[in-house]
């Protein structure tokens, strides 16, 4: 009988052994929340900057590094920067967002449509699919990498 009882004491620990594991396991779906949550700002931030014409606010945004690929060819910061300053945004929206996070990185792909224009002539996407990739550092979030899959750009 004292046998008996010492494995039924055991029993609360391995409870609340159980309960830790099951709150651990729960736990990232809610950072997954979280980084989808901030993953759409950032996507967000970007497009509306770039809506609004807040360009020092974008260029700050670009990393050094940065690469951008689209079905005309590749571009690096340099020419990224003065590829959006010839695009205005009249109107846009995002939709089929899908966010995952690696470390200090976020990618967000996504669907656009948008009208404005680029170069001075009218654009139209319907929905175009996109990539943003975008790597947090001590100051602040940086868009390192872009992919256009579709549509003009």
């Amino acid at each position: 009988m004292i046998k008996m009882r010492r494995h039924v004491l055991i029993y609360p620990h391995v409870w609340l052994f159980l309960i830790s594991i099951i709150f651990l396991i729960a736990s990232p779906s809610q950072v997954i929340c979280s980084d989808s949550k901030e993953g759409e700002i950032l996507v967000n931030k970007l497009w509306s900057g770039l809506k609004e014409r807040k360009m020092e606010e974008i260029y700050r945004m670009i990393a050094p590094g940065f690469q951008a690929v689209s079905k005309k060819g590749l571009r690096d910061r340099g020419q990224e920067i003065k590829f959006l300053g010839g695009l205005y945004i009249n109107k846009y929206s995002l939709n089929d967002l899908t966010v995952t996070r690696n470390g200090p990185v976020t990618l967000i792909s996504y669907r656009i449509s948008a009208e404005g224009t680029l170069q001075g002539k009218p654009v139209s996407i319907k929905s175009g699919n996109r990539l943003s990739v975008f790597l947090k550092t001590d100051t602040g979030w940086l868009w390192i990498a872009h992919a256009n899959f579709g549509s003009q750009d």
